[in-house]
């Protein structure tokens, strides 16, 4: 059972966690850190990689920090992100905005509902307290 793409596989279709955009312009492969995080905006070709359905949404994890509490929860490379705190994203940026707004409000911790491959989706609570 193949859940999960390669490591390979995912570079190849991310560009590497460069933080470049491709040649085209239109596969933003921006990459930013949140939550131990490194995202970027899904593509079809990054949703073929991680196993997605077809007409998934949200924002791909290209590389989580082995220290940080979203390793600890779990969460892996090819994972998406389809919302934070109930909210829908489909860019990195508003999953950073989601983080903010609940730092601002005072929570210690992000509600993200995440998809891997075909499994169904799941709650997975990060700490957003600093550290």
């Amino acid at each position: 059972m193949a859940d999960r793409p390669t490591e390979e596989a995912l570079n190849k279709i991310a560009g590497g966690d460069t933080g470049t955009t491709g040649n085209t312009g239109t596969t933003t492969t921006t990459t930013q850190k949140a939550l131990g995080l490194s995202l970027a905006t899904l593509t079809p070709e990054l949703a073929r990689a991680a196993n997605l359905p077809t007409g998934a949404r949200g924002v791909i994890v290209t590389a989580v920090d082995p220290n940080s509490d979203a390793a600890d929860q779990g969460l892996q490379r090819g994972d998406l992100i389809v919302s934070v705190n109930n909210q829908p994203v489909i860019s990195p940026a508003q999953v950073i905005a989601g983080v903010d707004a609940a730092r601002k409000a005072g929570r210690s911790s992000a509600l993200l509902l995440v998809k891997r491959g075909n499994s169904p989706e799941l709650y997975v609570a990060v700490s957003i307290a600093a550290k």
